[in-house]
């Protein structure tokens, strides 16, 4: 009896585990699945990946992140007329420029630069950092090589190496002062920190993306072109940050002083100004996927709805 009750019991729960295996393959086979690249999927793990790559690509190319380009340090100045320093893989050049209008009413600007980066007038740097001033970027223009100025720093009575609009005498010709910044790749600048040496921190700003155009032939005529914008430094302090708008996928951006006493072209009047530029906030453009992976991506979710619909069919 005991040898017969021991066979019912194997047989029984032989039968169990047949039956559950059975059953096992049948629910298995009634979930959608699909072929991709040889692999058996289930339709709904794949559309879940590919919902899920989508988001991550997306996210990818999106996440950019605003950094401080500082100019009171880690910046390297180089014999070849530019300070150069980077951030997030954006390289951003800076190069020195002084411009000087022959009259009141005059179209004419005679544009010199850039500036060198070497030691000129009282041991100062002519383009780029003097530490010992405590200041960022400014410039120190004045008669080198083949740069002549008429107007230039050497000798004023506000003695600073700074992006300036001063003249050293009444009478003197108007003059501004600029800095050109170059980038590796396109970014979306947001503000400008600049500390004030004399006057005031008021600035001119345009930017656009392509190649830096010509600043010698028509200078007024390129700062209208760029849609050239004015920030007033409103504070009275040493440091001021500037707010800018509309400096979006940029390559190349001016900023610089506006004129002291009369307007010119589209640059208006703003009274004496003098700052070094301390520093920038920018990030990198955010770059778009590319249509060819949202249409790999469309291409999938397609597939599961045709397979989907023959299924229901």
């Amino acid at each position: 009896m005991l040898a017969l009750g021991e066979h019912y019991h194997v047989v029984v729960k032989s039968a169990l585990q047949e039956k559950l295996r059975k059953k096992a393959i049948t629910r298995n086979q009634d979930l959608p699945r699909t072929y991709v690249w040889g692999f058996v999927m289930n339709k709904s793990y794949l559309q879940s990946a590919v919902y899920g790559c989508l988001i991550c690509l997306t996210a990818v190319a999106y996440n950019a992140h605003a950094a401080i380009i500082d100019f009171t340090s880690s910046i390297t100045i180089n014999p070849d007329n530019i300070v150069q320093t980077s951030s997030d893989g954006v390289i951003v050049t800076a190069y020195g420029y002084h411009a000087e209008f022959p009259s009141t009413t005059s179209t004419v600007t005679n544009v010199y630069g850039p500036f060198p980066t070497t030691t000129g007038d009282r041991s100062l740097t002519i383009f780029g950092n003097n530490y010992r001033l405590n200041g960022g970027l400014g410039l120190l223009a004045q008669p080198t090589g083949s740069l002549t100025p008429t107007e230039n720093d050497v000798g004023t009575a506000l003695f600073q190496p700074t992006f300036d609009n001063a003249a050293r005498a009444s009478g003197a010709l108007p003059n501004i002062q600029f800095a050109l910044f170059t980038f590796s790749a396109p970014v979306d600048v947001s503000q400008v920190i600049v500390n004030t040496s004399n006057g005031t921190g008021d600035l001119f700003y345009a930017g656009a993306s392509g190649a830096v155009p010509d600043l010698f032939t028509d200078f007024l005529g390129t700062l209208a072109t760029l849609g050239v914008q004015t920030s007033i430094d409103n504070m009275g302090g040493i440091q001021f940050t500037h707010n800018l708008t509309g400096l979006t996928n940029l390559d190349f951006l001016l900023v610089g002083t506006p004129p002291r006493d009369d307007p010119y072209g589209p640059l208006t009047a703003e009274g004496s100004a003098g700052f070094y530029i301390d520093a920038l906030n920018l990030a990198p453009t955010a770059i778009p996927l590319p249509p060819a992976v949202w249409l790999f991506g469309a291409g999938l979710l397609g597939l599961i709805s045709v397979a989907r619909r023959k299924k229901t069919n």
